[in-house]
């Protein structure tokens, strides 16, 4: 899903929980008419865990399983181009995770993602419709996630070879063409211990926020760039869960998705506090989005472990605690 300010677009995915049936098509809402529209047949096939980002005029769709190649969209008509191919793969392979093995970040200007098994980067310039490679981040890490603080990239991963007496989240900046790695935090506790997701991460005003998916029983950092420093702080409220939904941006703001509930939090910058609040199913970042007043969720399905049966699709809005 994305939000182009005044619609959220959505393309693509997947049927049921093998991936045997994968989507093409695409549709836009309107959330102040409550309507529908279809969008124009892309030149691409279908596809799931692909990428997607607004430009602020088109929807850049990218990778996808085993997929380099995309395609952008111009709402206003209603038209799609292709995009030149990735020198690197843009989506996971088939039969793996995909939860933490392709990191991405749209800085305004250029989309930047991380192949983060092989460890191999690269950004894309739409002006120019040209993909540059990049330095590997030289994590080693298991899992991982791109993020901005508005001026530089930063790479989060989780390294867990180890696991459990080692749950580290790992952190690299991208300076001059190249990484810096940075301290890393250690998310083990006596009480509990889940192991490091680097999607639970998000930037919020001045600092980025981390947490593991034991929620509560856990600890919930923030790094902040200015001092190349993690610090202790609030505990996110969601209950621990294996699974959480990747965060999103409100502002400065972050919403928390629980799994395990179904649950949410709202961290507000400005008090460095959590709001928990209830939503509907399993929201994640892929297909939820912050319209300026409101989350609107599309995809929420139901029910993984089911193997090939159909899931179930509830949309959803719902206008968080301020």
């Amino acid at each position: 899903m994305t939000w182009t300010g005044e619609e959220v677009i959505v393309w693509g995915g997947e049927g049921n929980e093998t991936g045997s049936v994968q989507f093409g098509t695409g549709a836009a809402y309107n959330p102040a008419t409550d309507s529908w529209r279809g969008v124009a047949d892309a030149p691409i096939s279908p596809r799931r865990y692909h990428i997607a980002v607004w430009t602020g005029t088109e929807l850049i769709i990218a990778g996808g399983v085993d997929e380099r190649d995309g395609a952008r969209y111009s709402p206003a008509t209603d038209s799609w181009d292709l995009i030149s191919e990735s020198p690197i793969p843009l989506g996971p392979p088939a039969g793996a995770p995909s939860e933490g093995l392709i990191g991405s970040v749209w800085t305004g200007d250029e989309l930047f993602v991380w192949h983060v098994t092989t460890d191999q980067l690269a950004f894309y310039d739409p002006g120019a419709d040209t993909w540059t490679a990049l330095p590997p981040t030289g994590l080693s890490v298991d899992n991982g996630a791109l993020r901005s603080d508005g001026e530089e990239i930063y790479a989060f991963g989780a390294h867990l070879a180890s696991y459990p007496a080692d749950n580290e989240l790992r952190v690299a900046r991208l300076r001059d063409g190249q990484w810096q790695e940075l301290p890393s935090a250690q998310f083990s506790t006596p009480e509990y211990n889940i192991p490091a997701q680097a999607t639970l991460t998000q930037w919020a005003s001045d600092r980025f926020v981390a947490w593991s998916g034991s929620g509560r029983e856990g600890l919930t950092l923030a790094f902040t760039p200015d001092e190349d420093a993690w610090t202790e702080i609030a505990r996110n409220p969601d209950p621990p869960c294996e699974g959480q939904g990747e965060p999103i941006q409100a502002g400065t703001a972050i919403i928390s998705f629980g799994w395990c509930g179904p649950t949410a939090a709202i961290f507000g910058a400005s008090n460095g506090s959590w709001t928990p609040f209830e939503v509907t199913g399993y929201p994640t970042a892929r297909y939820t989005v912050w319209t300026g007043t409101e989350i609107v969720n599309w995809g929420d399905t139901c029910c993984y472990g089911s193997g090939g049966q159909p899931f179930t699709v509830n949309a959803w809005r719902k206008e968080p605690p301020s």
